[in-house]
């Protein structure tokens, strides 16, 4: 059966005789964020698996390539240093902004110097070990382990990529 939420359309059903939602979220991490939130409401979920498309930031990463994310980040959350008017953006001065890393404001102040970082989310060990498990049964190209970004821009910036794969690390982004 079909359900929808605001944005997201929701396919129930079953998987091998295994309760199965699949959501249609839509673009965006606040679509994502939305769907994911109703979806834990609503059918109360064991596991929560993202999928979807991305471009490569690792050189060794080909088309049809699976990146399995040992850990995840968000691409988009950054401090800009001040710059006075008409002196340009330099996107590679960015400093990463860990929001959740200080007590008062994450870009101003006393507190602003403890959301300096980058902050990864860590996959499930079980969740990622039942994907190594199959991914053998993948025969159109590698499935490598690797930190996912996500971001709420389109990325064609080929040094800005090869940046956060170098500063963070970061295998595709999606």
């Amino acid at each position: 059966r079909t359900e929808k939420a605001g944005q997201a359309t929701f396919y129930i059903g079953n998987y091998q005789g295994y309760p199965v939602v699949v959501a249609q979220t839509g673009k965006g991490l606040e679509n994502t964020a939305a769907a994911t939130a109703i979806g834990i409401e609503r059918y109360h979920p064991r596991a929560i698996i993202n999928q979807g498309t991305s471009g490569g930031h690792d050189p060794d990463l080909q088309v049809g390539d699976i990146v399995l994310g040992k850990r995840s980040v968000n691409a988009s959350n950054f401090k800009t240093p001040f710059r006075d008017k008409g002196e340009g953006s330099a996107p590679l001065e960015w400093l990463p902004m860990d929001l959740l890393a200080s007590e008062g404001s994450a870009g101003e102040g006393d507190s602003a110097k403890d959301a300096e970082r980058i902050r990864y989310y860590v996959a499930d060990a079980e969740l990622l070990a039942a994907a190594h498990a199959v991914k053998g049964q993948y025969k159109r190209g590698k499935v490598v382990e690797g930190t996912i970004a996500s971001g709420n821009f389109w990325n064609n910036e080929l040094d800005r990529i090869v940046w956060l794969h170098t500063q963070f690390g970061t295998s595709t982004e999606e």
